[in-house]
C-alpha cells in the first residue's frame, strides 16, 4: 500500500504541476513603451548619419593655437596609444553597449595633450592669455643683451662732413633772403670751422652782427679776419666803417692806414681825412685817385675842395676846371664848380 499510495502521491504531484502550468498566462505587454522604442531609435540612426556627414576627418579638424603640424599629429598618436584605464565597473559587455557618435576633440583638450606629452621647452618671460585664464605663468629664460652701437651724431669739426664749403655760401643766401638771421651766423660759424683760412664766412658773420647791432662781436669776427689776411684790404674796409659808425673816426683812419691803391679804400680815406680837417692826407689820396683815373669826377671835386680849404688856389682852380669839363649832365655840380670858379678868380686878382 505504501507503494500504491507512493505512486499515487507522485500523480497528484505531477498533475498540480502540469494545471500550474496550463493556467500560466504570460505579461501583457505595455504597448507604451513601443513608441517611445522606436523614436529612440530613429535618433541613434539620425546621430550616426549626421556624424559621418559632417564630423571632419582627421587631417581636417582644425590645428590647435601655437602648435605645429607634427606636433598634433604626434599628440594625437601618443593619445591614442595610452592604455585604457580598465576599473571594476566597466565588465558590461561591448554587446549591450549602444555605440555613440564620437564627440569633436576641441583645441583645448588638443592643446592640454601636446603639453602633457612634449618635453618641456624654455619659454620667454612672456605670459600668454590661456596662461594668465590658468593663474599659471611662464618661466623666465634670461637673455643676453647685445650692446646697441650709437649712431654718430654729425658734427662740422668731423674729418667727413655731409655740407661742402660751397653749399654752405648757398645755405646761408638762402638764409639770409629768408631773414633768418640766427640760422645764418650758425651755419656761418659751421662753414669757419670747415674752412678756417677762408675769411668770406668771417667777413659775412661781421656783417650780420654789423646789421643787427652787434658791433664788439662784429669787431672781434673782423679782427680774427684780419689776422689770417693781412692783406685783405676790404677787412680794413668793414672796421673802418664799423668804427665811424661807433662815432671813433679816428680808429677808422688807423685802420685805413696803409699803402693801397683801391680806388674803394682811397675815396673812403679821403673822406674821412677830409671830416676830421685832416686835409693833407686827403689831398694826398685825391691826387692819387687823379692819377689813377683821369676821369674820375668825385677824385677831382674833392681835390678842388681839400686844395681851396688848405689854401691851394692854383691846384683847386685847375680841379674845378677839370669838374666843369667832366661834370656833363651833373648840373648841379657842374654850377658849384663854376661859382667857386668866379671866387677863386676874384680872389686870384685880389692878390696879385
Amino acid at each position: 500500500m505504501s507503494v500504491v499510495n507512493q505512486m499515487l502521491n507522485d500523480l497528484e504531484k505531477r498533475e498540480a504541476t502540469a494545471q500550474s502550468h496550463a493556467s500560466y498566462q504570460p505579461p501583457a505587454k505595455n504597448k507604451r513603451l513601443q513608441p517611445l522604442l522606436g523614436i529612440g531609435l530613429l535618433l541613434l540612426t539620425v546621430a550616426a548619419v549626421a556624424t559621418v556627414l559632417f564630423y571632419p576627418e582627421e587631417s581636417e579638424r582644425p590645428l590647435p593655437l601655437n602648435s605645429q603640424p607634427h606636433d598634433t599629429q604626434t599628440a594625437t598618436d601618443a593619445v591614442e596609444t595610452q592604455p585604457a584605464d580598465v576599473s571594476a565597473s566597466s565588465e558590461v559587455s561591448a554587446s549591450n553597449v549602444v555605440p555613440l557618435p564620437e564627440e569633436p576633440v576641441g583645441e583645448s583638450d588638443v592643446r592640454d595633450e601636446i603639453q602633457n606629452t612634449l618635453p618641456e621647452q624654455p619659454k620667454p618671460s612672456v605670459t600668454t592669455d590661456e596662461e594668465e585664464d590658468r593663474g599659471q605663468s611662464a618661466p623666465v629664460v634670461e637673455t643676453a643683451l647685445v650692446p646697441v652701437a650709437e649712431t654718430p651724431r654729425f658734427s662740422v669739426s668731423q674729418s667727413q662732413r655731409t655740407v661742402t664749403p660751397p653749399e654752405y655760401r648757398v645755405l646761408v643766401a638762402d638764409a639770409m633772403a629768408k631773414n633768418e638771421h640766427a640760422k645764418a651766423q650758425a651755419l656761418l660759424k659751421s662753414w669757419i670751422e670747415a674752412e678756417p683760412n677762408n675769411v668770406d664766412p668771417l667777413k659775412k658773420l661781421a656783417a650780420i652782427a654789423f646789421a643787427n647791432g652787434q658791433f664788439i662781436q662784429a669787431e672781434n669776427v673782423l679782427n680774427l679776419a684780419r689776422e689770417r689776411a693781412l692783406a685783405d684790404p676790404s677787412i680794413r674796409m668793414m672796421q673802418a666803417r664799423l668804427y665811424k659808425r661807433t662815432g671813433n673816426i679816428s680808429k677808422a683812419l688807423t685802420a685805413l692806414n696803409f699803402d693801397s691803391q683801391s680806388p674803394e679804400v682811397l675815396h673812403y680815406r679821403a673822406a674821412l681825412a677830409r671830416e676830421t680837417a685832416q686835409y693833407e692826407i686827403a689831398q694826398r689820396d685825391y691826387q692819387l685817385l687823379t692819377s689813377l683815373n683821369k676821369t674820375d669826377l668825385k677824385a677831382w671835386l674833392g681835390l678842388a675842395v681839400v686844395s681851396e680849404r688848405m689854401g691851394n688856389i692854383a691846384t683847386a682852380v685847375s680841379a674845378y676846371r677839370q669838374v666843369v669839363a667832366l661834370a656833363g649832365n651833373k648840373v648841379e655840380i657842374q654850377a658849384y664848380a663854376e661859382q667857386q670858379l668866379q671866387v677863386l678868380s676874384t680872389q686870384v686878382g685880389e692878390l696879385e
